[in-house]
């Protein structure tokens, strides 16, 4: 996923303005109590005088309920015209806000010059969403700016110590794979417990993973299941799918093929390929005691056209000896070339991107050896249709 996404950060634009409602009443805090409750188009309409007035408070809040068409029609123009008043006031929340509008080309010519520029202003006063967004641009070599990890690490960590769980579990990122710091598992794992503990759902599962596979802890799977388990329940894919392997192979919790399945399942439904895959093997194979071969191919079809070698390799022995389908020894080597292209790297970098989240745990000398076999058969069912 492209960190960058816009409209998760539009969605935070609300929650990190800066401004809190004082206890004095007044029109400002009339507005602001409504805009709280959730009634947007009361705030909207006693934001629009005090916006006209200056009040650099309200035109941000004004310019956020435009953009996201709350208590009002969405109007990115209307929106830019209040964020940028309140900008040039030095408002944070809303030059965080015009660095978005700027990003996504809402209701103003994209520029992601322009972008950065409001980003930095920001996260200069202290808005972590602006902090966290110069680590991403500065990890990612962003908007004319040049790739630098220490530079990424530096405004993660002002953003993580204002308790943003986005930066925390970016730093945790950071320190696991050695990226402008050296490497530690042990400071990875602390950053990726705060932000897990505050229910960031890819922490959760970076979490498991250290848990599962011993880096910087004591493997535990049980700890893994837990951490994989928070994840898979908001319904992220790849937690899904771990927690369907633990199940499957009974690591630390009892072996349940129908808890495995279920969660197989459910990641497979999102469409990772991997999954899929999962699905097709307990089909195919059997995982206590069932098993469809029609079932496994539908499974390995799906996995097989996002470039997963495994479901590749799988269909390619399925056509050959004709298991859930009619032998067609064509297809089998079609399916055996694909696998082969992609497990051996000779597909280049597109086979690599499709495979990015799919299963290549076969052999080439496993799908070399099988697609002799299949070549012979392709020759002799050539001669025998002459």
């Amino acid at each position: 996923m492209n960190p960058l996404h816009l409209l998760y950060f539009i969605a935070l634009v609300a929650c990190t303005l800066g401004l809190t409602t004082p206890a004095t009443a007044g029109p400002y805090e009339d507005a602001r109590a409504a805009f709280d409750r959730g009634d947007y188009g009361t705030a909207v309409s006693l934001f629009i005088p005090l916006a006209k007035e200056g009040n650099g408070r309200a035109q941000t809040l004004l310019g956020y309920l435009y953009s996201t068409g709350s208590g009002t029609a969405r109007d990115d123009m209307e929106a830019v015209k209040w964020y940028q008043l309140a900008a040039d006031q030095g408002y944070p929340g809303a030059q965080f806000g015009l660095g978005v509008m700027y990003r996504g080309g809402q209701g103003v010519a994209q520029d992601h010059e322009e972008e950065v520029k409001w980003y930095r202003l920001a996260a200069s006063q202290g808005n972590s969403d602006a902090q966290l967004q110069l680590g991403l641009i500065y990890a990612n070599a962003y908007g004319g700016v040049g790739k630098d990890e220490r530079e990424a690490i530096k405004w993660y960590r002002l953003a993580a110590d204002q308790g943003s769980a986005d930066a925390q579990n970016n730093l945790g990122v950071m320190y696991h794979s050695g990226r402008g710091v050296a490497r530690n598992p042990k400071e990875s794992r602390d950053w990726y417990r705060r932000a897990a503990d505050k229910g960031l759902a890819a922490a959760q599962y970076n979490l498991g993973l250290l848990y599962e596979e011993g880096d910087g802890v004591a493997t535990d799977y049980k700890e893994a299941a837990r951490w994989y388990r928070a994840a898979a329940e908001q319904g992220m894919a790849s937690a899904q799918y771990r927690l369907g392997l633990l199940y499957e192979a009974g690591n630390a919790i009892a072996k349940d093929c129908s808890e495995a399945i279920k969660w197989y399942r459910r990641s497979a439904d999102q469409g990772l390929a991997k999954a899929q895959t999962r699905m097709g093997q307990v089909h195919r194979y059997g995982c206590g005691g069932t098993r469809n071969s029609k079932e496994a191919l539908k499974w390995y079809q799906l996995a097989a056209t996002q470039g997963d070698g495994r479901a590749q390799f799988e269909l390619g022995e399925m056509y050959y000896t004709g298991d859930g389908v009619a032998r067609n020894c064509e297809v089998a080597q079609k399916y055996l070339s694909l696998s082969l292209s992609l497990v051996s790297g000779s597909g280049g970098n597109d086979a690599k991107g499709l495979a990015r989240n799919a299963s290549t745990d076969v052999s080439v000398e496993d799908i070399q050896k099988l697609r002799g076999k299949v070549l012979g058969c392709v020759t002799s069912e050539s001669k025998r249709d002459r």
